[in-house]
C-alpha cells in the first residue's frame, strides 16, 4: 500500500501500487478543485492554504508546523502539477 500526498493542498490518498497512489491523488486533486469551484469556495480555500492571487504575485506562503504561521514564499502557477510525497505504508 502507498500513500501519496499533496502537501499544498493538504490532501492525502493511497494506492496498492505507485501509480495508482499517483493516480489517486491527482484524481483527487481534480475533484477538491472541481468541488471548491461549484461552492464558489475556490479563491478562500486556496487563500487558507497560504496562495495569494497571481495578480498579487501568484506565491503560496509557507507553514511553520507548529506555530501555524505563513513565512517565506514560493511561486506557483495555477493551474499546475502539484508536487506529491510517496510513502510505503
Amino acid at each position: 500500500m502507498f500513500i501519496s500526498y499533496c502537501p499544498e493542498l493538504d490532501l492525502y490518498s493511497q494506492g496498492e501500487t505507485i501509480k495508482q497512489a499517483t493516480e489517486n491523488i491527482s484524481e483527487a486533486t481534480h475533484l477538491f478543485i472541481q468541488s471548491c469551484i461549484q461552492r464558489n469556495t475556490l479563491n478562500e480555500v486556496l487563500t487558507e492554504c497560504g496562495f495569494t492571487s497571481y495578480k498579487q504575485q501568484s506565491t503560496r506562503k509557507q507553514r511553520n508546523k507548529s506555530t501555524g504561521a505563513f513565512s517565506g514564499a514560493r511561486e506557483v502557477q495555477i493551474p499546475a502539477e502539484i508536487p506529491m510525497m510517496m510513502y510505503d505504508a
